[in-house]
This record gives structure tokens, sequence and C-alpha cells, in this order.
């Protein structure tokens, strides 16, 4: 089992800081003369589309980091892609990269944005630009992110155009991002092909849904699109199976290898906030997705698709009452298995009160008739606002 306690020191004397990032116990290190040791895990780069910027396939993730050490071993291991937000932490992620930042700038590819309201003005975006450009302790950002996007009004928003174009001529941003994972992602992502506005789309793409969004992949890879991926992992349910590690390979991996079998996506974001965390996605990215990989995912698929909510909101319509079906699925499977229960609540609290799951427990589950996947929504939404409410 992996050391939980690792910190700065084991990691530079385990060998995962500098050079190839090696992953020799301190132990091997002293006994096994260099001739004989394996080759060591190296971390890969592909081109982030018609931006030419050269990124890590693993992207450095930042929902709920705050451990700014954590991110100079990255660094040091060659992971050089951070994807953050003002949201993350209360803006506390942002000020975390910032220490280490305003003396590494130059290795690092950063994309920070915010989440966009469908009405937010161009002095409102220009102005959250700069809030993060000072607590990131940086005079620029490689990419500019609409973050959390749900709408295609929110994309075609003139207001974050407009900030773009002016934040670009002033070099505070190079290129622009938007991010999505559910509602209209199929309307965001022929609107940021077609209009040409968009550089960079960071989107939701895992094994379980990834078929339906490849012609939509390939298009965008052929308009020379930089196309980073996240929620790969199908949501995370590998906890809940005995004895799932075999010889070294996790659920993790499995899923991120399986996303990098397509050459069109650049990156992977991965949540990082241990220095375990950047010891495995260095031996993540050093072997290629095979059978043992697709056998794994073929297993998970097989317990978990029934139950898996995919946030693909076509049982939305169905709800007489209007309950924000999709986002509370999200706030519950961050709280069961992000281990993320105190904003999970938070993000539920914020909610309209109308929009909340209460309705549920009375309702016959007029949504379940909508879900192309069988999934029990209403039992999961009743399960979702007991565990969201707790503290309430």
């Amino acid at each position: 089992m992996a050391n939980k306690h690792l910190n700065r020191r084991d990691f530079v004397r385990l060998g995962l800081a500098g050079g190839g990032a090696a992953l020799a116990s301190a132990s091997s290190a002293e006994t096994i003369k260099p001739a004989e040791k394996s080759p060591e895990p190296k971390i890969l780069y592909r081109t982030l589309g018609r931006t030419k910027l050269k990124v890590s396939e693993v992207c450095f993730g930042s929902f709920g980091f705050s451990a700014s050490d954590v991110f100079n071993a990255a660094l040091d291991a060659g992971i050089n892609f951070v994807q953050t937000c003002a949201d993350y932490e209360q803006g506390n992620a942002e000020r975390a990269f910032g220490k280490i930042l305003q003396k590494r700038r130059k290795e690092a590819v950063i994309m920070s944005g915010w989440t966009l309201r469908r009405d937010a003005t161009k002095a409102q975006i220009l102005d959250q630009l700069d809030r993060s450009l000072e607590r990131l302790q940086v005079k620029d950002v490689d990419i500019m992110l609409a973050h959390m996007c749900g709408t295609v009004e929110q994309v075609q928003n003139p207001g974050l155009h407009e900030a773009f174009d002016e934040a670009k001529k002033a070099k505070k941003v190079s290129f622009l991002a938007c991010s999505t994972h559910g509602g209209e992602m199929d309307k965001i992502f022929d609107y940021a092909m077609d209009s040409g506005k968009f550089d960079v789309i960071s989107f939701k793409y895992n094994f379980m849904e990834g078929g339906p969004l490849e012609p939509a992949i390939k298009k965008a890879a052929e308009k020379k699109l930089g196309l980073v991926a996240f929620k790969v992992t199908a949501g995370s349910r590998e906890k809940e199976l005995a004895d799932y590690e075999k010889k070294g390979l996790t659920h993790e991996k499995a899923t991120v290898r399986w996303v990098l079998k397509n050459s069109a996506i650049a990156s992977v974001i991965r949540p990082f906030s241990t220095f375990e965390d950047v010891k495995r996605a260095v031996e993540t990215i050093s072997k290629k997705f095979g059978l043992a990989e697709a056998a794994m995912l073929e297993w998970y698929e097989q317990a978990f698709s029934r139950s898996y909510c995919r946030y693909c909101g076509k049982c939305d319509d169905l709800c007489p009452y209007g309950v924000a079906i999709s986002e509370i699925m999200r706030y519950a499977m961050y709280f069961k298995y992000y281990g993320r229960e105190r904003n999970s609540m938070e993000l539920y609290a914020a909610l309209a009160p109308g929009v909340r799951a209460e309705p549920c427990t009375g309702c016959p589950g007029h949504c379940e008739h909508g879900c192309p996947y069988g999934v029990k929504v209403r039992s999961q939404l009743v399960e979702a606002h007991e565990l969201l409410t707790l503290m309430a």
C-alpha cells in the first residue's frame, strides 16, 4: 500500500523529483547499481491544438488543492500543465499556485478562469481575471477558461469575447477555453468549433460515455482545437469493489490510459493534493492501455453502468418540480466518492430552494422514465438530499 503520509522530503528522497522522475524506493536506490536500474518513467507531452503549447499528458487539476509543495514537486517531475479556477477553495487554490508560480512561471502552462454566468459583462469578467492574476502572482495566464458551461448561451456571451479580446491585447491571456460536462455539451462543442472563437475545449470524456462524442472530437481535432479531458474515471466507484487493485494496476490508471489512446486528446485532468498523486501520475503515463486495462474497465462498467449518472440532462424535462437533477447527482458523487463532503453540502445549499430534491421523497419517479441507462434516479436524489443536508 502507498504511504499516505509521503512528504516533500520523502518525495525527493525517492527520486520522484527532477531528472526523469525515478520511481525507485530509497532502499533500492542505495543497493542497485545505476546500470541495473529499469528505465525511468518519463513525462510525455502533446501539442495543445493550434495553441502550439506543449503540455504534459496529465494536467494538474486543483479541485480540493491547497498544498503548494505538491505543485512544486509536480513541476520537478515534469508535469507542466495546470488547470485551476477562481471558485476552487474560494480562491485558495489559485493562491497556493501563486506561492510557486511567482518563481517558476516560465515552467508552467496555466489554464484558469471562473464559473461563467450567461449575463456576465465585459467589466465583470476582466475584474475576475485581474483578481485571478493577483492570486496566482503572475502577469498573465496562457489560457483564460470559461468554466462549468452548461448552456450554449454562456459560451455565446458577447461580454466573454469582448473581455478576452481586450485581455489578449493587454497580454494578460493568449488563448480562450471553455469547459463543459453536461447539459448542452453537444451544442457547446458545435459553437466552439464553428465560431472559431475558442482555442481549447475541456470536457467530460470517459470509457462509459465516449462513444457519442467521437465524431465531435474528430471534427474538433481537424479544426486544430486543443482538447483536454476530465472526469475520466466515470464516477470513481472503485472503492466499492473488494480486491480491486491487482499487480499495481488501478482503475484510475486504466481510465487515464484509455483516454490517452485517443491521439486527439492533449491532456487528462486529474486532481492533485498529495505527493502520492504526483507519483501515481508519473506511473500512469509510463505505460499504455492494454488487455489488463480493458478487462478492468469492462468489469467496472458491468458493475456500475445502471447506477452511474451521466448528467446527460435527458430526464430533466420530465420532473414536474424543476429539480436540478444533474447538479444534485454530481454533488452527491463529490460527497460519496471524492471525499469532498463539506464542499458538496455548500454547493447544494447554494442551489435555489425550489430546485433542491425535497419533493423527490413523495414522487413516483417521473425522471426515471427518461433515463436511457436505467439509473434509479429518484432513489439517488432522495439519498442525495439526505446526505447533502446533514449539516444544514
